[in-house]
């Protein structure tokens, strides 16, 4: 079952490979941000309980805080800006499946890149039933009415 630490696990690995020098940290953006970081929220997180399935969708928001004081500012917000989309492609590996990014998009706000896509995707139940369920071996029809 894929669960929102695995998809956080996903894409900050991503991010790790892809920026091997820029820290990836779990920070409260509200109370202050280490600069040069990323830090992945995920936010509209929606779990819809189906029969036997469940439907997952979320908002993941990728954000990164760059070092201010640097004569190429805006070429590396631009090369940061310009790499993300890619690194993420249009599916995520989360342990053994791909998940589709939908809706990507980058922008800068307040000298902040804000990179954000959408993910849904289904999952058996795990308590569902259907996969202890013994399998029909055959079925006889006669062709005659009840």
């Amino acid at each position: 079952m894929i669960e929102l630490l695995d998809i956080r696990k996903s894409c900050n690995t991503l991010l790790k490979t892809n920026f091997p020098t820029i820290p990836v940290k779990a920070q409260d953006i509200e109370k202050g941000f280490v600069r040069p970081s990323f830090t992945t929220i995920f936010d509209e997180v929606k779990n819809v309980t189906l029969e036997s399935l469940i439907e997952t969708s979320l908002k993941v928001y990728v954000y990164y805080f760059p070092e201010l004081n640097t004569d190429d500012y805006y070429l590396h917000l631009d090369d940061v800006k310009y790499k993300l989309p890619l690194i993420f492609g249009n599916k995520l590996a989360v342990n053994d499946r791909f998940l589709d990014v939908n809706e990507p998009t980058v922008n800068v706000v307040d000298g902040i890149i804000v990179f954000e896509f959408d993910m849904l995707f289904y999952q058996d139940r795990p308590d569902s039933k259907e996969e202890n369920a013994e399998v029909m071996k055959n079925l006889h029809y006669d062709g005659s009415e009840v």
